[in-house]
């Protein structure tokens, strides 16, 4: 069969079928094109004619082949500076946070260990509240004092890597609306 094609008012062939195909999957043939074969009254959308119809309209342009558009495997640099952004914001607000919860346990864990082994080592029941309490106020000091730097290293060495790993994963992984790829 033989498909006559109507395209910006030119009228194009007489086409086979394989050859209209082709022109389709190339692109210089598109839906809104028109097409007549022997056995029509009337022309028809190009989308409609047998054989035609399964064929997409145009086959993507292999990676890379787009005018002005990103290599393949690369992001937009809009895109790029959003997710950079994302992440940034990301990691500032949980670094604080993972850094303040991580920092402050271990200090009241901490010293609160130290308080009962102060306590303990003294092997001295304290009369009333007031002297336990200062017993182990002074010994949660020591242990600040001792180790206040440590915990705050291993605080943020560890709200370090969660954050990062948090941002990250969040601002690259398209989770996000303004970090996908449109």
């Amino acid at each position: 069969m033989n498909v006559f094609i109507t395209k910006n008012g030119q009228r194009l062939g007489p086409y086979s079928i394989d050859e209209a195909s082709r022109l389709r999957a190339s692109g210089q043939l598109q839906d809104k094109d028109w097409a007549w074969y022997e056995g029509l009254t009337d022309w028809i959308p190009l989308d409609q004619v047998p054989g035609l119809a399964s064929v997409p309209a145009t086959l993507p342009p292999p990676p890379g082949s787009l005018p002005g558009g990103p290599v393949s495997g690369q992001d937009d640099p809009t895109l790029l500076i959003r997710r950079l952004a994302t992440a940034a914001v990301i990691f500032g607000v949980l670094f604080l946070v993972f850094f303040l919860v991580i920092f402050m346990v271990a200090l009241m864990v901490g010293g609160g260990l130290a308080g009962m082994h102060a306590s303990m080592a003294q092997h001295a029941q304290p009369g009333n509240f007031q002297e336990g309490y200062q017993i182990g106020q002074e010994a949660g000091r020591e242990f600040g004092a001792k180790y206040g730097r440590l915990i705050a290293g291993f605080a943020a060495l560890a709200a370090l890597l969660l954050s990062a790993l948090a941002a990250g994963w969040m601002a690259f992984s398209n989770l996000l609306p303004w970090c996908r790829r449109k």
